[in-house]
């Protein structure tokens, strides 16, 4: 199968959104045209997630498509299947957003209409830049990220403003090695893909975003996740393993 370089796929991984997938959807339509195909993967929702993105299919040319888990994956087992998918079709890059509105697509638009996007293997969506907007996002939260944005900057010697937000455009090359399956399947997952991302693509570019916290559901476990973080990062560190 040939890669069609500038191709490129949309993943919306979705969990109990039904408040927020279709404002994301809406969102995208004026933009449907610039990508290739569209995705909506839910994760075995609970809600009617799925009735109402299905009920947008009619309003995206037949580019709009939902794909149903065949069980709760959880979130990084969820960008597995996402990376699984993007490898086994034509397009050269993949751009996954989140489905509970928190991210804002409009955000990394101005790089796919002049396709400035092409000149990176990673665009990748920040919170914690200087012109980045956080809206209703607790003061410990934006404490803990800073923190371990710089804790991660220092042991990968790169300069990294976020570990994982909700809007990021991969080309193929940030997981081809194929490194991701061996990754969490949680939200931890974020940390260990940002490392491989960081240790094996040299082409990579941050971009400022604006992030709501309106409502959604999160499912943070804030103690258990942080202790994750640090053996990810200690594990890197010592051993020079994800």
């Amino acid at each position: 199968m040939s890669i069609e370089s500038e191709l490129i796929d949309v993943y919306i991984p979705s969990y109990n959104c039904q408040n927020q997938i279709v404002n994301v959807l809406d969102k995208i339509n004026p933009y449907k045209n610039l990508f290739n195909n569209i995705f909506v993967i839910d994760n075995c929702s609970s809600d009617q997630t799925v009735n109402y993105a299905k009920q947008q299919e009619k309003n995206f040319d037949n580019k709009l498509k939902v794909i149903i888990n065949y069980k709760n994956l959880g979130f990084g087992g969820t960008h597995k299947i996402i990376f699984d998918n993007t490898l086994k079709k034509n397009s050269g890059y993949v751009l996954v957003l989140h489905g509970d509105d928190q991210a804002d697509i409009n955000d990394i638009m101005p790089f796919i209409k002049n396709k400035n996007y092409t000149k990176n293997d990673a665009l990748l969506g920040a919170r914690f830049m200087p012109s980045s907007k956080l809206i209703n996002y607790s003061f410990s939260r934006r404490v803990g990220n800073i923190m371990f944005n710089k804790l991660y900057s220092i042991v990968l010697k790169k300069k990294i403003f976020d570990l994982g937000s909700g809007i990021n455009l991969y080309s193929r090359k940030c997981f081809e090695n194929l490194e991701y399956k061996s990754f969490n399947n949680d939200l931890t997952f974020n940390y260990q893909n940002t490392i491989n991302i960081f240790k094996n693509i040299e082409n990579l570019k941050f971009f400022p975003i604006t992030w709501r916290q309106e409502g959604q559901i999160s499912n943070v476990k804030i103690f258990n996740q942080t202790i994750t973080i640090f053996k990810i990062l200690l594990k890197y560190f010592f051993l020079r393993k994800i």
